[in-house]
């Protein structure tokens, strides 16, 4: 059954105002809000930081970001002390164009267990991007190879206790207490961020993440661009990669982030809104997409 634009127009404002929100993927949400609006973009390409929101959703980022700026004074954090992360699936198999996935369509894989590797991405407001946690489809063991941690599920399934495990290894390993974590309202996040006393949790609001969210405004999708790109230098016409093959593109990428990538991530918290003056005096930054480096977006094929 096709559904029409105008059933939508009618279902998205009671799921708005419903406790279904809290249950649904934020990127589900954001694609009905989006083609609800008439927005044809989402159409082609995830939606980005230059796409306007509706205005029902611009109130929700408004007083999510006054919140975050009360939270930043209450406990007076330092830049190494802010941060966030996101799940970023990776699929290899070559499409019917030549690329990985074959596409850009935003509708694609309808799980993360789809994939063949999550990673579990992360950066400060300071520009540190942190070392990404990789889960690998395959038998189940931990290890530690070249600036990843990697963990090897047979399910390949994101729950509460992968989050919790990242937290343990990245984040209480790498940031100061006490600190602020951006995560998106996926349902293992909103569980973990109810359980963590030395870690502020801001969960960005529902179909809002294109706006509020420092990772996937730029990070997650050149993450995403030059994983795919050292994978076609140098997958020599293989279909899928090994694992280590896995491991080592993005151990790479992150090495590569690094040393190219910290001044656009510190931007994106400015960008976001997840990093202002308590003056208002970088009021101005908040919604500049220019200000961020361009992402080759034929390079997008997850």
């Amino acid at each position: 059954m096709k559904v029409q634009h105008w059933l939508l127009l009618a279902l998205v404002p009671p799921i708005l105002g419903s406790n279904l929100v809290s249950e649904m993927y934020d990127e589900i949400l954001e694609l009905a809000i989006r083609f609800a609006s008439g927005t044809e973009a989402v159409l082609q390409k995830q939606p980005t930081l230059e796409v306007p929101l509706p205005a029902a959703l611009e109130d929700r980022v408004s007083l999510f970001r006054q919140q975050v700026q009360r939270l930043q004074e209450q406990h007076s954090l330092t830049n190494a002390a802010i941060g966030a992360m996101d799940e970023v699936p990776l699929y290899f198999s070559v499409g019917t164009s030549g690329g990985i996935g074959g596409g850009t369509l935003l509708v694609r894989r309808c799980s993360l267990e789809a994939s063949q590797a999550v990673v579990l991405l992360s950066c400060l407001s300071d520009g540190a991007i942190l070392p990404p946690l990789v889960i690998l489809k395959a038998s189940s063991h931990a290890l530690e190879a070249n600036h990843s941690f990697v963990l090897q599920q047979e399910d390949m399934h994101v729950d509460r206790a992968t989050v919790e495990h990242w937290v343990e290894v990245v984040w209480r390993r790498f940031v100061p207490s006490p600190s602020l974590l951006f995560l998106d309202c996926f349902e293992p996040h909103t569980v973990v961020a109810s359980s963590v006393v030395d870690v502020k949790v801001a969960v960005t609001p529902s179909g809002c993440s294109s706006q509020t969210h420092p990772v996937v405004v730029w990070l997650r999708r050149k993450f995403q661009a030059l994983v795919h790109r050292l994978w076609l230098e140098g997958s020599a016409g293989k279909n899928v990669p090994t694992t280590r093959e896995i491991v080592d593109c993005v151990a790479r990428t992150w090495k590569h982030l690094q040393a190219e990538g910290q001044d656009a991530v510190r931007k994106s918290f400015m960008v976001t809104g997840a990093v202002l003056a308590p003056d208002h005096s970088d009021d101005h930054l908040l919604g500049r997409a220019e200000l961020l480096p361009d992402v080759e977006e034929e390079d997008i094929y997850f």
